[in-house]
């Protein structure tokens, strides 16, 4: 009988102290990264009337995506951006958190080292690339319910020109279930200006592969448009700008993710002085989106 009790007495002991002892923590989920590589080529002719000139732009950015659940944060690592004016470099940046490199008129190449730059450029790049620009809270198809933005300074600033823009471009919603869908995009037109507008998706036959199952080509077309908007700190403003939109997307259904595609955009606008029409701007814009890691 004694034993018969100490056993019993072991088992409500055991039975107290399951409910006393704190809860094991449960281990909080890891985050899904993915590693993107966004590049843009625009060639733009403008005309006054007068005489044509002519500026191309190249823009390649680095990012990546971190997503619990329908939470996703998205981070710059690096920025590379060259303007040219009829064949003249007039704007050059190529930056990361290590990094920051630009060019005099001459092109002649100048090189910062970070670690001992002045305390403003080293928040610059902290603020770019050390935090998310923007977290996004999302449906089950990758659709945006809910944005919340940086509130650093010069973070503000990067996503006024366009870069939260252009890391969402490619990164829209995919649905699963239906062959078709429709989606709201923007376009960044840089200085605060974004063109909205509807696209559509619609899955393909051209993109699969035998070796590689779950991936789907996705066409896509849309336009966008933005009435007007002034330029920041001038006294110029952008009228009548309209895109049309045009090309393919790869989704892989393992990775759940885009993992490549090529968007062709044509565009026109009017710049006005006042009332005063400075030239008309035609051109195209060629997107092409790559992820890196992991390698698809």
């Amino acid at each position: 009988m004694r034993v018969r009790f100490f056993r019993a007495g072991v088992g409500v002991l055991a039975a107290i102290f399951s409910v006393l002892a704190p809860a094991a923590r449960a281990e909080e989920p890891k985050p899904v990264v993915r590693a993107y590589k966004l590049s843009l080529v625009s060639n733009t002719a403008m005309n006054s009337g007068e005489g044509e000139k002519k500026s191309e732009a190249d823009t390649v950015l680095s990012f990546q995506t971190a997503a619990v659940g329908a939470k996703v944060d998205y981070t710059c690592a690096a920025i590379f951006t060259q303007t040219k004016l009829d064949g003249q470099i007039v704007q050059y940046a190529d930056m990361s958190k290590a990094k920051y490199a630009t060019k005099d008129r001459d092109g002649n190449l100048i090189e910062t080292n970070v670690k001992e730059a002045e305390a403003g450029l080293k928040e610059m790049l902290q603020d770019y690339f050390s935090a998310p620009l923007i977290s996004l809270e999302i449906d089950g198809q990758g659709r945006e319910t809910k944005r919340t933005v940086s509130e650093k300074p010069n973070a503000k600033t990067l996503i006024h020109n366009g870069m939260a823009a252009n890391m969402r471009l490619f990164l829209s919603a995919y649905d699963e279930k239906n062959r078709a869908w429709e989606e709201e995009k923007e376009v960044s037109m840089g200085k605060g200006g974004f063109a909205k507008g509807a696209w559509k998706f619609e899955k393909t036959d051209a993109g699969k592969d035998n070796t590689r199952p779950g991936r789907i080509a996705v066409k896509v077309e849309g336009a966008a448009s933005a009435d007007a908007y002034k330029l920041a700190n001038a006294a110029t403003e952008i009228r009548g700008a309209k895109f049309e939109i045009a090309g393919t997307q790869i989704w892989d259904a393992e990775l759940r993710s885009w993992v490549a595609g090529d968007l062709g955009m044509r565009f026109q606008y009017d710049v006005y002085d006042g009332e005063k029409k400075l030239f008309t701007a035609a051109g195209n814009i060629i997107a092409k989106l790559e992820l890196t890691d992991p390698k698809p």
